[in-house]
């Protein structure tokens, strides 16, 4: 009689098609990874340029009216503004610009509030 002999394991095929499974899997994440981070950085911009803005808003209506233009820049976040004044009412004009993943994202906002 002849002994059959077993050998536990896995074939060196199944290895390697572990390995491949794995390897896409890796590749797959990195590749989230990397648009989890540009997304939370174009976010960080955003809200950096939200503040900027509502701060100078808040700036020019507590100041009397007058014209004024200036502009205010933080970690590349550009606000520039335009104030004219009439009838006791200001016109506010806001142009924000910041850059984001894919270029730069431009907002502009509008506001009129009764002088002081």
């Amino acid at each position: 009689m002849s002994k059959i002999i077993r050998h536990s394991g896995f074939t060196t095929i199944e290895v390697m098609f572990a390995l491949a499974l794995l390897s896409l899997a890796i590749i797959a994440l990195l590749g989230d990874t990397t648009r989890t981070v540009r997304a939370l950085a174009d976010s960080h911009r955003e809200s950096i340029a939200a503040d900027l803005a509502r701060r100078q808003l808040d700036h020019i209506i507590a100041t009397p009216c007058a014209n004024t233009t200036g502009a205010d820049s933080v970690n590349g976040v550009v606000v520039r503004w335009t104030t004219t004044s009439a009838n006791h009412v200001a016109t506010i004009d806001q142009y924000i610009r910041y850059p984001v993943t894919h270029g730069q994202h431009l907002d502009s906002l509008h506001a009129m509030v009764a002088c002081r």
